[in-house]
């Protein structure tokens, strides 16, 4: 296929519940339905909002056998960093991207905001760029004049 990952802040699930696999998703600001366990981390993917915020213990325990940890839940709060595996994903497939497409999003919170530029990369023989970067959004984005395609709706 042509989608390598998906980088997306919602925290609704509905990429996974699209079907998406989960190695193709980079979840920067968690999943209110995901649990991962604190020692072998295992992920659950539950039909349920499972609570709490911030990595805290949803209350239930790993189904692993001889593991038996507690599980957290996914879900960012303000102070807390990205989780750096998720950011390092995105980094990392954005800089050999030949397009990122933004989707909904305003482009305004970092570090996030600025991870689509990574696909646009100069050449370091010619010192031209490559790489594309295309913006679908209602509003105008920061970031608009580094996108060669701009798609409004109303």
């Amino acid at each position: 296929g042509y989608v390598k990952l998906v980088v997306s802040q919602n925290v609704d699930g509905l990429h996974l519940r699209s079907g998406l696999p989960r190695q193709a998703l980079a979840e920067l600001h968690g999943n209110i339905f995901m649990e991962k366990c604190e020692k072998c981390g295992k992920e659950y993917f539950r039909e349920f909002d499972v609570g709490g915020m911030s990595f805290q213990p949803t209350g239930r325990m790993c189904e692993v056998a001889r593991c038996g940890g507690r599980l957290l839940d996914q879900i960012l709060d303000w102070e807390d960093a990205l989780p750096e595996d998720q950011l390092c994903r995105a980094e990392d497939e954005l800089r050999t991207a030949d397009v990122s497409m933004c989707l909904g999003t305003s482009l305004r919170i970092k570090p996030a905001s600025d991870l689509p530029l990574l696909a646009l990369r100069k050449d370091k023989a010619t010192g031209k760029e490559s790489g594309t970067m295309v913006i679908c959004n209602l509003q105008s984005t920061p970031k608009d004049r580094r996108a060669a395609i701009k798609a409004r709706t109303s």
